[in-house]
């Protein structure tokens, strides 16, 4: 193995996950993919010029935890940060981001509204992953659909393009909730759906 010389660049870089909370079912992966994946390059990359350290938050699915962290990171001097899972906590920090230049790495699905230049979207937006489930749906089980998600940006923007979706497909929107993220009351939304009738939820 090479060592790596005095000239290598350090860089810091923040973990802003949900390791607790409603949403750490799906962010404790991500977290862990991203530890596996520095972990990896600084085992297997030995002839680099980069070495990372990472410091890891847990925002608790919550916008308020992941604005804060992401301020005191970027007040220790951390440029780079890898998380925020919810469209709600990404735009949390997009202040953060603004004022101390920082670059938010944006590991997963997003509403496609928003183009901001210190984040880098990996995931697909809703026409990238809806268009041909709708279609096949539409067509294998009918042209009714009732939408139900969590109350916060992503299933809102993302419902409203399912709309004009469904729209070009002659289907129609038979009813639509939404639910607080952690809501365990689910028999009102049972009953409405009963009542809507539709082919698909």
């Amino acid at each position: 193995m090479i060592q790596r010389g005095k000239y290598m660049k350090q860089v810091r870089i923040g973990l802003l996950f949900s390791l607790t909370g409603t949403t750490s079912l799906t962010e404790i992966g991500q977290y862990q993919a991203a530890v596996y994946a520095f972990d990896k390059f600084q085992k297997d990359d030995c002839n680099s010029k980069l070495s990372f350290t990472y410091e890891v938050r847990d925002i608790r699915s919550d916008p308020r935890e992941s604005y804060k962290h992401a301020l005191d990171m970027a007040l220790s001097g951390i440029k780079i940060f890898v998380g925020c899972y919810t469209s709600a906590c990404r735009k949390a920090i997009l202040p953060v981001l603004e004022q101390y230049d920082c670059l938010l790495i944006y590991p997963t699905l997003y509403e496609g509204q928003e183009i901001h230049p210190n984040v880098f979207y990996i995931g697909e937006i809703p026409n990238q992953q809806i268009t041909s489930l709708l279609q096949f749906m539409v067509r294998q089980f009918g042209r009714k659909v009732y939408l139900i998600g969590n109350d916060y940006v992503y299933p809102r923007y993302t419902n409203q393009q399912i709309r004009e979706m469904l729209h070009e497909l002659n289907g129609e929107v038979v009813g639509e909730r939404y639910v607080p993220l952690g809501h365990k009351q689910f028999i009102p939304c049972f009953e409405d759906i009963q009542r809507s009738s539709p082919n698909v939820i």
